[in-house]
């Protein structure tokens, strides 16, 4: 049974923030829309939760199931103790849900600019992309938006953050990753718990990928030893992550010179074509076979337009400008988790902050 106290208190956070939010955005229609829209979603997830500790009281429990579970506790425990990410009731629950994704987060773009069209909201700030609980809203949101011409991208996402609003479930698809998998967006999720500047989105999803890489990949040689299955499983994900940054930059670079030069618009959405076909080609026949997991798979039958390169680009950025300041802090986490809580104040540009002090700290 669920603990009716902890959840109402979460119900209030969350009818506050939705108050506070349609207030803040009376006038921006298309944002308060979709919030309201969106406010069932959240409130069922809220309702359909339990304690993981309850949980695995349950004798019937299946036992991968429950090794699972446990294994997220644990990956929790250590994020809080050993990394200094925040101590709260982020997954320590449970919820279960009867489809494949969690949220579907859409994005979009104008078709020769990589220039992503955003929402504004309280808390969160400027953000170029929005997340649905029912694909089928998703799906209409995009076809709007393809009618207005922009290049349009709908994925679905296995988590997201509350950003302290309530706490952070997981759930019940989660427990079909494996346990590098696992760790990873524990930690990764954790990271925004504890990190985020409103407005500055590239700057969150990149310091959560390098605390989510290095963090869960700490915690699985600790807990499996360095020559455990998970841990070389993280470690060739790790490099897969970084030789796709390294091809997405590439297409990137190339699509936004073609989007700056004199071509007619005509001229430029028939090399565009040709730019993405090559780089599919290419993917399929030169990358696939160099990558140690089979994470990308996938990529070349996928949707690759505007949209998804800068929503891909957000994920996947070159972190190494981060790896420089975890070698400065003598590769200890900790410590340089704790930098990146002191600098991630709201205003300004936090990347650029990170640069000087690197300017100041590097021989």
């Amino acid at each position: 049974m669920m603990q009716l106290q902890p959840m109402v208190r979460s119900m209030k956070r969350v009818c506050l923030a939705l108050v506070i939010l349609a207030g803040s955005l009376s006038a921006c229609n298309e944002e308060l829309r979709y919030l309201l829209q969106q406010a069932p979603g959240q409130i069922a997830i809220l309702l359909h939760r339990d304690k993981i500790a309850k949980i695995l009281e349950d004798p019937n429990l299946d036992p991968e199931a429950r090794r699972k579970l446990e294994l997220v506790l644990d990956v929790k425990r250590y994020a809080e103790d050993r990394i200094g990410l925040v101590h709260n009731q982020n997954y320590s629950v449970y919820t279960k849900i009867d489809r494949e994704a969690v949220v579907y987060t859409l994005s979009a773009c104008p078709p020769l600019s990589f220039q992503a069209k955003t929402w504004k909201f309280p808390v969160v700030g400027e953000a170029p992309y929005l997340g649905f609980f029912k694909k089928a809203d998703g799906e209409k949101k995009k076809a709007r938006l393809e009618a207005e011409g922009y290049d349009v991208y709908l994925r679905p996402a296995g988590a997201y953050s509350m950003l302290g609003i309530a706490s952070d479930p997981i759930y019940s698809p989660l427990l079909k990753l494996n346990d590098a998998e696992l760790a990873n967006l524990v930690v990764h999720e954790l990271s925004h718990a504890t990190i985020w500047v409103p407005g500055q989105v590239e700057f969150n999803e990149s310091v959560a990928l390098f605390i989510g890489n290095e963090g869960s990949l700490e915690y699985l040689v600790q807990r499996f030893g360095a020559d455990a299955d998970p841990v070389r499983y993280a470690l060739g994900a790790n490099e897969d992550d970084k030789t796709f940054s390294v091809f997405l930059s590439g297409l990137y670079r190339e699509l936004d010179q073609l989007y700056q030069s004199d071509l007619s618009d005509a001229g430029k959405l028939k090399r565009k074509a040709e730019i993405i076909a090559a780089g599919r080609q290419n993917f399929r026949d030169q990358i696939l076979p160099s990558m140690q997991t089979d994470d990308y798979r996938r990529f070349p039958e996928s949707v690759i337009n505007n949209a998804s390169i800068l929503q891909r680009k957000l994920y996947y950025k070159d972190v190494s400008l981060y790896y420089q300041v975890f070698e400065a802090h003598h590769q200890d986490l900790r410590a340089t988790v704790d930098f990146f809580k002191e600098i991630a104040k709201p205003g300004g540009d936090v990347e650029a902050t990170v640069r000087q002090w690197l300017d100041q700290h590097q021989p």
